[in-house]
């Protein structure tokens, strides 16, 4: 229970004017609004802030996306490297052996 409530109800305990009733309500309620005020704006910070914690968290897993996915492509590059080069060896290996029958014939 607000500490207003109590004070209001204690005012009605007493049996004061119709006025000083008034007065006690009106002091509760504003008293009220400004709580649900400051509990509102401390709810659109802790949002603010835990937008804040996932955009960095997001912005931090998609880098390493990337790091990963630039490392599977280097690799990727180089593998087809190699298979070029192999198919070099491959291809100047038939040409010789071509060549060189040619020359038995």
């Amino acid at each position: 229970m607000h500490d207003s409530f109590r004070v209001c109800k204690s005012i009605i305990a007493i049996k004061l004017s119709k006025i000083q009733l008034l007065a006690c309500l009106l002091m509760f309620h504003s008293c009220t609004r400004l709580c649900y005020s400051l509990y509102y704006s401390l709810i659109e910070s802790h949002q603010v802030k835990d937008l804040e914690v996932e955009f960095e968290t997001t912005k931090q897993k998609n880098k390493e996306t990337m790091q990963q996915a630039i490392l599977i492509e280097r690799e990727r590059l180089t593998q087809m490297q190699w298979d070029m080069e192999e198919l070099r060896r491959k291809s100047l290996e038939m040409e010789l052996k071509l060549k060189s029958k040619e020359v038995t014939y």
